[in-house]
């Protein structure tokens, strides 16, 4: 009631004329009184309650949570409602990154401030505006939420496959399809032992340079195969497909006195053994030792000499059978 009291003066033209200053929101009636020259006359009954009103102010505090394509938006209500109850917000997405793809919304009617715009771009920034609605209409957007990046997991990485070492094997494997969003920080390749499944587990990690690793303390002569999991700020990846399965090395030795050689020199059999002498050289000479050392490990049946065998001389990799073939032989 202590606001009432203001008024409108009319003068000519037809019978009406605004009262402002009134609050929107508040219960109003109004009377009118007539004057003429002999002085005013008794003030009519009052008017039907109005209540003034307009659109709503623009919401506060906004904020956004990211999440998988999507992020969750919240915010407090204006400061004022226009004199009319709220029935709607209208949360809308603005994409920095690629502004083509903006302007997915959310709308809310009910419950707690806060609702989910899904469709976004992971890896794309947003930022998210409110408006609010009531009977007058929609009012004045609020100002922007600080900027988010919606993203997951990364996609499983491909391509893995294995090199057998000596107890150890060294793991490549290509980047997944998609990051999720987030820069991949970690790969982690994981050994499972098919042979003896109790000593699998092995695990070697990168977070630098090429995508490859060597995961040791293998056991020797076991069968191996290997996956490799993606994490970036979200989480980890489920498995890549596992690679081709591998045979841990077994290493023999060879007496160098037996077989007069000098330096070392290393045979690569069958995939699952590599015979090593620690006398040999790059000689003719040497490599004849070489090949005398094969065809003792192959006569009491240690190396089976196929496509895949070697000696390994001084970093480069003959095939045993052919340069024992060069080296006078015949094959072996």
């Amino acid at each position: 009631p202590g606001n009432g009291g203001e008024t409108c003066p009319w003068s000519s033209g037809p019978l009406s004329c605004t009262v402002s200053g009134l609050t929107n929101g508040d219960s109003y009636r109004f009377s009118v009184t007539a004057k003429n020259s002999a002085g005013t006359g008794n003030p009519s009954s009052p008017s039907s309650a109005v209540v003034p009103s307009t659109t709503p102010g623009a919401p506060t505090g906004v904020s956004a949570a990211p999440g998988d394509a999507s992020a969750l938006v919240s915010w407090s209500a204006p400061g004022s409602n226009g004199g009319r109850t709220i029935t709607a917000y209208t949360v809308t997405a603005a994409d920095s990154t690629t502004p083509g793809n903006g302007g997915e919304t959310c709308p809310w009617s009910s419950g707690p401030l806060s609702c989910t715009v899904s469709g976004l771009t992971n890896g794309d920034s947003y930022t998210f505006t409110v408006t609010a609605t009531n009977s007058d209409g929609t009012g004045n957007a609020s100002s922007s939420s600080s900027a988010v990046v919606p993203a997951t997991v990364p996609g499983p990485p491909t391509g893995v496959s294995a090199t057998p070492g000596v107890t150890s094997a060294v793991v490549n494997w290509n980047a997944p399809a998609s990051d999720g969003g987030s820069a991949i920080t970690v790969y982690t390749v994981t050994a499972a032992d098919s042979t003896t499944p109790g000593n699998g587990g092995e695990t070697c990690t990168w977070t630098t340079g090429p995508l490859t690793c060597t995961v040791s303390a293998l056991t020797t002569g076991d069968s191996y195969t290997f996956s490799v999991t993606a994490t970036n700020s979200v989480g980890t990846s489920s498995p890549s497909s596992p690679s081709s399965p591998i045979i841990a090395l077994i290493v023999h030795t060879l007496s160098g006195t037996s077989y007069a050689l000098s330096g070392p020199v290393g045979i690569v059999s069958d995939g699952r053994a590599v015979w090593v002498t620690n006398r040999a050289d790059s000689s003719a000479s040497g490599l004849v030792g070489v090949i005398r050392a094969l065809i003792r490990a192959r006569s009491v049946g240690f190396v089976v000499l196929n496509a895949p065998s070697g000696i390994v001389v001084g970093g480069t990799i003959y095939s045993g059978r052919q340069r024992a073939e060069q080296l006078g032989h015949g094959p072996l």
